[in-house]
């Protein structure tokens, strides 16, 4: 899914941000795309034929070893795709097509993304579900068989988005659920059997020499799932082959890929959760069918997976939106959580009672009813400063409050696939209720709302002269890109003091550094604090986007009312000279729209705070529970400064230099 175009620029400026962005590669990921373009053209100009070898069958068990009868929301809607799939119905990122005769599997009226997600195979599972909960298990059957012979019928020249080693990975696993699903069916009918068993065998062997090690990350995680399963699945010393290959890249690759503090580092919450469940159903695979041989690094790194996950959910365990994560583009956290409880016997990951679909559907009911649920593990819900991630998490679970704050690299050197301009910025949930969030991402395809979904004025963070902190650009490019400074974390049983600054804007023509402070006195305030350090007077505007169930209303000066929920919340800002509230607009530029879901726009309140000022300047606001705040900003200069917060009747002073709060 990684793609590169012009997207309006001249060839000046796309050649020179090409070269920005390629000089962060390595060379063996230069040398690997070289080879992959090449031989793509001249398998092209020969019209290479899809492979169709003999193969020998293994005899494995399913992941999936059960599917619930029960009646639950999540299993009817399931349902209700799996019969749309029967009758040719498709709908991805929120667009159904209707391919009433034939399916066209490269149709040019849709997205890249829209023909991949058709390509992939991922409703195998509903058309499962629905053939075994309503009885229609024979149409669902017959189902699969057409949509997958009309598959190696088109594709029957490797070329189109159906070739591309990410489908290809995608659609290996998702045959074999149907086919160690349908195994009794299969063996009624020799015909397709061994004619999808031979696609299969063919499309692992073309995979196995495509491997993305020219994107690595997540992508290639996926081709090697694919190469483990598949190893399995088939005897024979090519497949054994397939088997180690994948374990080896695998145990390589995580190594590198997965942090000590057990963050992915793409550092998308959405693909952290992606990696995770293929960490888990890969662990879960070898147990069932490798002799219950599972490596023990592999299992040290689902763990400590699971602990951050934990570790970033906020108490409605509903994912953090940062970096490219959507609501509809991943698992359930909590039924992964779950399904991680169920795999390690233990109720450390549990968060309720509930058994969702999908961990019912890999362990089944019984498994869940060992454990009590109590609050989870103490020491995963905890605020905490994830050093090698650069989450900053402040917690407090009792009080359903929770802001989570990014002060990380914006992504991994070689791959800025899923980077925003985001440094700096977070979300907060108040008393149960989400309040500040994160934009999220409405598509990847390159364009307007990609780009806005991307720059810094989408988060909730500085921007300077207009100009984004890390030059995003195209779908998934990053040319020059901020990286972050020294980070202070000082925490206490009544406050929580966090700093940190990032350089993205000293290769602009301001020259400028912003540092951002925030103060946690627990169960009252938020303050955050934004200083500027530049060479000359720039233009800032510090973007606070609510939640688009929240109302913001103007109360007096520098005060609004924050509506969430019963009780009130108050935002009290300073050092600002004026301040506007868009919500919903496209003109002169895209403002005030969140997207939770692929292709769902949904307005929200952004409030911006403006202001033109000196070389040095400071700016922010404060977040409180209960009563408006009054903040005055002490200038000292760099790290001498002061903040003194009245609040009601308390008052508090903030020391930037010895990171101290105290109460007058």
């Amino acid at each position: 899914m990684v793609f590169i175009t012009k997207h309006n620029l001249s060839r000046k400026e796309f050649f020179v941000k090409f070269i920005q962005t390629a000089q962060h590669l390595n060379l063996q990921q230069i040398v690997y795309r070289s080879y992959y373009v090449i031989r793509k053209k001249i398998w092209g100009m020969q019209k290479k034929k899809a492979l169709f070898p003999n193969y020998s069958i293994a005899e494995i068990k399913p992941l999936f070893s059960r599917i619930p009868y029960k009646d639950e929301p999540e299993l009817a809607h399931k349902i209700i795709r799996g019969e749309k799939i029967s009758q040719k119905k498709f709908s991805f990122l929120n667009i159904e097509k209707i391919y009433s005769r034939k399916i066209h599997w490269n149709d040019p009226n849709v997205s890249q993304l829209w023909r991949y997600n058709l390509h992939y195979f991922n409703y195998v599972l509903e058309l499962i579900i629905w053939g075994k909960c309503t009885g229609n298990d024979d149409n669902a059957w017959k189902a699969f068989v057409s949509i997958a012979n009309s598959w190696i019928d088109e594709n029957m020249v490797i070329t189109g988005d159906g070739w591309h080693p990410y489908t290809i990975s995608l659609r290996i696993v998702n045959w074999i659920h149907a086919l160690t699903h349908w195994k009794t069916y299969l063996s009624t009918d020799p015909n397709f059997s061994d004619r999808i068993y031979r696609s299969l065998y063919g499309q692992v062997k073309i995979l196995a020499s495509y491997l993305e090690k020219d994107v690595r990350g997540n992508h290639l995680l996926k081709n090697v799932k694919a190469l483990i399963w598949a190893g399995k699945v088939f005897n024979g010393k090519e497949p054994e082959r397939w088997f180690l290959t994948g374990l080896n890249i695998l145990h390589r690759e995580l190594a590198e890929q997965i942090f000590q503090d057990g963050g992915h580092f793409e550092r998308s919450p959405g693909y952290h959760l992606d990696v995770l469940r293929d960490i888990l159903e890969i662990s879960i695979w070898l147990k069932r069918n490798n002799n219950r041989n599972v490596p023990p690094w592999l299992e040290k790194k689902l763990k400590s997976m699971l602990d951050f996950l934990c570790g970033i959910l906020p108490p409605s365990n509903v994912l953090p939106m940062l970096k490219d994560t959507s609501l509809d583009g991943f698992a359930d956290p909590e039924d992964i959580l779950t399904a991680g409880a169920l795999y390690f016997n233990s109720n450390d990951y549990l968060t309720s009672k509930r058994l969702g679909l999908y961990p019912s559907m890999l362990f089944g009911e019984s498994r869940l009813n060992r454990y009590d649920y109590s609050e989870n593990h103490p020491s995963k819900k905890k605020s905490r400063y994830f050093g090698d991630s650069g989450f900053c998490v402040f917690r407090d679970d009792s009080q359903k409050d929770f802001l989570i704050l990014d002060a990380g690299s914006p992504c991994p050197d070689y791959l800025p696939a899923h980077a925003h301009a985001d440094m700096l910025s977070y979300e907060l949930t108040a008393n149960g209720h989400q309040i500040i969030v994160d934009s999220g991402v409405y598509e990847y395809t390159a364009g307007k709302w990609r780009d806005y979904f991307r720059s810094t004025r989408a988060h909730n963070t500085v921007e300077i002269d207009g100009q984004n902190q890390s030059d995003v650009w195209s779908s998934f490019r990053v040319g020059n890109r901020a990286e972050i400074g020294p980070v202070s974390w000082n925490e206490s049983d009544k406050y929580i003091f966090f700093r940190a600054e990032h350089d993205g804007y000293t290769r602009r023509p301001s020259r400028s550094i912003h540092c951002r402070t925030v103060v946690w006195v627990k169960g009252k305030f938020w303050i955050i604090l934004d200083e500027i350090f530049g060479k000359r007077p720039v233009s800032a505007i510090n973007y606070i986007h609510f939640a688009p169930e929240v109302s913001l209303c103007f109360d007096e000066k520098n005060n609004w009312r924050i509506h969430a929920g019963e009780n009130p919340l108050w935002l009290s800002a300073f050092g600002y000279q004026n301040s506007k509230i868009t919500k919903g607009s496209k003109q002169p530029s895209y403002q005030g729209w969140c997207s939770t879901k692929f292709g769902k726009l949904t307005p929200n309140n952004v409030l911006s705070l403006h202001t033109k000022a000196c070389p040095y300047f400071c700016f922010g606001y404060g977040i409180s529970k209960k009563h408006p705040l009054t903040i005055h900003f002490e200038k000292g200069g760099y790290e001498k400064s002061n903040i003194v917060v009245h609040c009601h009747q308390e008052t508090y002073r903030i020391d930037i230099k010895a990171k101290e709060i105290s109460k007058l």
